[in-house]
């Protein structure tokens, strides 16, 4: 999530700042985005109450490569 998060603001910083209400939920809606990704089998499941890394599954790199 640090990743993505500090990604996503040192490459659309003032689009986030320029947003709105963007700006108070940019990292909610990233977190939305991790869940259905993981509903979609594309990114693993992390247990809850463990700090882990997003890892995208097996699945989805192998489709990626093609």
């Amino acid at each position: 999530m640090l990743q993505v998060s500090k990604y996503a603001w040192d490459h659309y910083e003032q689009e986030l700042r320029n947003g709105g209400n963007l700006l108070y939920k940019w990292q909610y809606d990233i977190r939305w985005a991790a869940t259905a990704l993981r509903h979609e089998g594309k990114l693993l499941p992390v247990d809850k109450g463990r700090k882990q890394s997003w890892r995208v599954s097996p699945q989805a790199q192998s489709v990626e490569s093609r």
